[in-house]
């Protein structure tokens, strides 16, 4: 967010108007939203008044709302604030911001040996930034942990594995509990692997055809009881992995509106002319407007 000094007029007691007073931008809280700073040839006891032009005083824009608005890469995090933005490049990513680039990094090598002999042990992996990266800190996808040595122990005697529920998403990877017991335990290990995880249902979720939300696009064709309007919506995202495609989506639609009960409104009553005899009984005519509501 950007905010703008203006300049002010300056009127004092005696009269006299002074231009050129510095009005500084202040943060958008409970504070003053300015602060007013005085010519040096100005003091605080002269001064009567500043008059400020109300429309102009502030203006600010969000930068980061938009990437025509400042210079971020396309792998940076854009930050607002009062003087205008600030740029850092995403994580995984190294650069001054205005330009990023991908981190590269040497290859793993393994820490120590593998936790386990057998059923899942772990396995420590390091590995380090190439030094040609803009910024080596920004780097910090250096090591990692894997399941080694994934076979059952000598004399450990299973079942087969059976799925315990469903799979945990229906599609975009989720995961599934498997169980088996113990049947024998013919050597010296401790058999304990009677429960993994495996992903299931990887294959990428179906994306709907997107729209914008409903908009009226004529007036209701009545004040009251029921009229009807028209309302159209955009196309703003395509259909991704068989998901319902946009021509089968409706962009158009007629609605009803207005479907309370009518009441009439009534003003009140005025003489449409005289009375028709001067004595002796005649009739005058009243008249009065009346409005649905």
């Amino acid at each position: 967010m950007r905010l703008f000094p203006k300049t002010c007029l300056q009127i004092t007691p005696s009269g006299n108007i002074d231009v050129d007073v510095n009005v500084t931008p202040m943060n958008l809280d409970n504070r003053p939203a300015f602060r007013l700073s005085l010519p040096k040839h100005a003091s605080h006891s002269k001064v009567d008044k500043f008059i400020c032009d109300p429309v102009l005083t502030k203006s600010y824009t969000d930068e980061c709302g938009s990437p025509d608005l400042n210079d971020c890469d396309a792998n940076a995090v854009c930050t607002d604030h009062d003087q205008g933005w600030d740029c850092a490049c995403a994580a995984g990513y190294s650069g001054d911001g205005n330009s990023c680039q991908e981190c590269t990094y040497g290859m793993y090598v393994p820490v120590g040996v593998c936790s386990a002999d057998c059923e899942d042990g772990l396995q420590s992996y390091v590995r380090t930034a190439d030094i040609n990266n803009a910024d080596v800190s920004q780097c910090t996808d250096t090591s990692k942990t894997e399941i080694c040595n994934p076979e059952d122990c000598p004399g450990c005697i299973y079942g087969d594995f059976e799925p315990v529920g469903e799979c945990s998403l229906e599609c975009g990877g989720g995961v599934v509990n498997y169980t088996r017991t113990l049947q024998n335990n013919l050597g010296t290990y401790n058999c304990s692997k009677t429960w993994i995880t495996q992903a299931c249902n990887e294959e990428a979720c179906p994306v709907d055809c997107k729209t914008s939300e409903w908009r009226a696009v004529t007036e209701c064709s009545l004040p009251c009881g029921g009229g009807i309007m028209t309302k159209e919506r955009d196309i703003v995202g395509s259909q991704l992995n068989g998901g319902i495609p946009c021509h089968l989506i409706a962009l158009q639609k007629t609605v009803s509106c207005n479907t309370h009960q009518c009441e009439c409104q009534y003003d009140n009553w005025e003489n449409d002319g005289g009375c028709s005899e001067s004595c002796e009984g005649g009739t005058i005519e009243l008249y009065r407007e009346n409005t649905l509501i």
